[in-house]
């Protein structure tokens, strides 16, 4: 079994990588990135950027697809389709607003006591841990 998809079934066009991505996020998930800050969607890169350019083909010579979304660099054309997400996801609904509180759910600081600290919910499974999250876990360690 290989590890990357038959190239026949990589998507050709930026619109058509962002419609089949939008196809299997779960309302979650869809939530989740929406939330999130345009300046925030580099915390993708590692986890469903990478996914994106290995599932898509785009290291692997899916020219037409790099071509669609401007021949960049395969890293930097994964992070154009995470931005088309996003902003399909902002159109989508033009009430909501990115207010970089991707980690943070509505009501959640209502339902703690006074002098409890809020803690942030796991991202949707979907997606990867965000790097800050990762630079914490491994400077606490370094730090014991």
């Amino acid at each position: 079994m290989s590890v990357h998809p038959d190239p026949s079934t990589w998507p050709l066009t930026l619109d058509e990588a962002v419609a089949r991505l939008l196809g299997r996020m779960s309302e979650a998930d869809k939530a989740f990135v929406r939330r999130t800050a345009k300046d925030q969607l580099i915390d993708f890169h590692f986890g469903w950027a990478m996914g994106i350019w290995n599932e898509f083909g785009l290291w692997q010579g899916n020219a037409k697809l790099l071509a669609s979304c401007g021949d960049l660099h395969p890293d930097s054309a994964s992070m154009v389709i995470v931005e088309a997400v996003w902003q399909r996801l902002q159109d989508a609904e033009p009430g909501a607003k990115a207010d970089g509180g991707a980690f943070r759910l509505s009501g959640l600081g209502s339902s703690l006591g006074p002098g409890r600290r809020k803690r942030r919910p796991k991202p949707c499974a979907y997606f990867a841990r965000p790097r800050s999250e990762y630079k914490s876990a491994l400077t606490e360690k370094t730090l014991a």
